[in-house]
């Protein structure tokens, strides 16, 4: 995959192993996620992110990718890992260009509401636009992530939670699988729904497709999103 003369290797390329390439960055994604992507962004060609918050770095390939499809004005990626050793990604974040508008913070837990908030408070004095979670993947951290992060978003915001499906899959339902015995992802986005259903000032929208779920935060103000746990707003 090439966007503006950088080269992208994906999960079924034939020439790499899973690891980052000498010559260009790995995405940890399958060509057809990228097709379905591609498709959901050609409907949206007027949401142009300028405040991107990214959970799940890796080797840096999708982060890179994100950064030059949006060129956002602040970009912000967080990752569990302490680090990567991707050269390509090393030089790329330290580039004169993009010094300033892409920062990453390895070591951080995204169910870490505290850290979460802190980065966030550092790093953006306006709402974000556009949330992407391809990072645990697991129920609980997702959805603490969730609860830190959605209310920062502008009313139109959209937040990406990626591989919700892995729930459905016979190789995560394995005993021996780490997943094995958690709570599918799946049932936070169930979760989404009820609350656009029984609040849309809260959720405006909820696009799903194989690849991830799209949520859009609806007008309501931040400071009424924060006076309750987000998803658990029906139930009370």
């Amino acid at each position: 995959m090439q966007l503006k003369k950088m080269v992208f290797h994906l999960e079924d390329d034939p020439e790499v192993d899973g690891e980052a390439s000498t010559d260009g960055f790995f995405v940890h994604k399958t060509d057809y996620q990228m097709k379905v992507y591609a498709d959901f962004w050609k409907l949206r060609t007027a949401f142009q992110p300028k405040c991107v918050f990214e959970m799940g770095i890796w080797s840096g390939g999708s982060v890179v990718f994100w950064h030059e499809y949006f060129r956002p004005d602040k970009h912000v990626a967080i990752d569990l890992l302490p680090g990567t050793d991707s050269r390509p990604f090393t030089e790329y974040v330290g580039s004169t260009h993009v010094r300033d508008r892409l920062k990453t913070y390895w070591g951080v837990d995204q169910g870490d509401a505290a850290t979460m908030n802190a980065i966030l408070e550092r790093e953006f004095d306006t709402p974000l636009d556009l949330v992407i979670d391809d990072a645990s993947h697991l129920y609980a951290p997702t959805k603490k992530a969730f609860e830190t992060l959605f209310p920062r978003l502008r009313p139109g915001g959209l937040y990406l939670i990626e591989d919700w499906t892995w729930g459905y899959k016979k190789e995560h339902q394995s005993p021996t699988h780490p997943f094995a015995g958690t709570k599918p992802l799946a049932e936070l986005i169930h979760e989404c729904v009820d609350v656009l259903g029984s609040t849309p000032s809260i959720i405006t929208d909820v696009s799903v497709n194989v690849a991830f779920a799209a949520i859009e935060r609806g007008g309501i103000d931040r400071s009424q999103l924060t006076a309750f746990q987000l998803v658990e707003h029906i139930t009370k």
